[in-house]
Formats: C-alpha cells, structure tokens, sequence
C-alpha cells in the first residue's frame, strides 16, 4: 500500500500523527534554548613549567618529556603534545569528549606532585589552565601614532584606552599587548663588586626587597586607629 493510499484509508492516523509532530515542534521551539554563541566546553587542559635561563632543548629533556610520560597514561588521556622554549615548558593535554575536567585536573595534579622530587629543585611550580573558549579575545582594535615612540603609545593605551574600554557595556576584559615597555638596565662595576665582596644575587635581591611598600600595621591613639605603611617604591633613578 502506497502512501497516499494508506492516508485516505486512515485519516483519523495520518491526522493525530501530523498533530503530535506539530505538538513536539512547538514544544521544541519554546524549550530548546538557541544562542547565537553557546559554551562549549573543550576537553583540554594545559600544564606550563618556567625555568628562568634554561635553554629550549634542556627545558624538554628536563622538563617536557618527564611531565609527557607521568600524564601519558591519565584516565581519559586522548592525545599530549608539547612545546618548549627558552625557559618555558607548556604541555597540552587533550581527553575525550565528556570527561569531568574537575576531576581529571585533580587526577593530573597529583600525578605531577608524584613526580616533583624527580625534577630540578629551581623549576617554579607548574600550572595547569583549563582550555576556555572564552578567554580568547573576539575583537582586536590596533592604534598607531606618527607622533609618538612605540614605548609613549603603549603607556597611553594603558592609562587611557583601556579603562574605557573596560566600561563598556558587554566588556569582560580588555588587554593590551605590543609596543614597548620601560626598562632600566643595570650594569655593574666588577672591581667595584670584587672589592665590596659582593655577589650579583645580592644586587639583585636588595633591589627586589627595597622596590616594595609594606604595610606596618595600625596604630591606636586614644579613639583612633591609623594605617601606617612603608612607601619604599623607587620614584626615579
């Protein structure tokens, strides 16, 4: 029987069919949520090590490698790849599509902790980042300036572009990358540090530790309480 045939010879059927496909279309229509960019969540997470001044072959062999073979064999592991470069080692671990990133992150986080006495003692603790999509930036805006070095374009996106651009309606974040940065080099006297008896780690550690304001504490006199701090910020050369 053909279908045109079967639809004349039933038509209370064919009728209550079509009417329970139009009900679950409606149903479907007003319960399905669409969005125009929906939350994926993508089975990845990322483990980054620094290792100030170690080169990109010693940071694999050190670093990488170790770390590929203690989250190689991870519950849900699908795929591992890494990338080193001059003191920094960023292995990318991808598991199969439904698995608890919660949960495989604490199973990753103790597998490193078994590991941590078999790396160097000067490596910095690794992280691990989960793969957000959301992180990523959807808009970039590029300024440029004929009237200014690329080091004054940079302080002025930073201190007048960006706020703004933060309180903007819908803005999460907003960053702010190229150009150049201030720096100050520092270059030694080595007859100078030879007769001081001094080391160039302890220039280095006296700057860090006087660059800093510290907080003192309060202070009561009678009914008041007053904040007191160290203002040890360097104001100029």
């Amino acid at each position: 029987m053909s279908l045109p045939g079967f639809s004349i010879q039933r038509p209370v059927t064919v009728l209550m069919a079509c009417l329970i496909a139009m009900l679950l279309g409606a149903i479907a229509f007003i319960q399905i949520p669409v969005d125009l960019m929906p939350e994926t969540e993508y089975p990845t997470i990322r483990v980054t090590t620094r290792y100030e001044g170690v080169a990109p072959e010693e940071m694999e062999t050190l670093i990488a490698r170790p770390l590929e073979q203690s989250l190689a064999s991870a519950p849900g592991v699908e795929e591992i790849t890494s990338s080193s470069s001059e003191g920094n080692a960023r292995v990318r671990v991808r598991f199969v599509y439904g698995t608890d990133l919660d949960e495989a992150a604490n199973e990753l986080r103790a597998r490193i902790d078994r590991r941590r006495n078999l790396l160097s003692e000067d490596i910095e603790a690794p992280v691990m980042y989960k793969f957000d999509v959301s992180q990523f930036p959807i808009m970039f805006l590029s300024v440029s300036s004929k009237e200014m070095d690329p080091k004054e374009l940079r302080h002025y996106a930073e201190k007048n572009l960006q706020y703004r651009l933060e309180r903007t309606p819908g803005v999460a974040q907003a960053r702010v990358s190229g150009g150049l940065r201030r720096q100050i080099h520092v270059y030694l006297d080595l007859k100078k540090i030879r007769a001081l008896d001094l080391s160039v780690a302890q220039i280095v550690q006296t700057l860090r530790s006087e660059n800093l304001n510290r907080p003192v504490g309060p202070v009561f006199e009678g009914r008041y309480e007053v904040l007191l701090r160290t203002q040890g910020e360097f104001e100029n050369l």
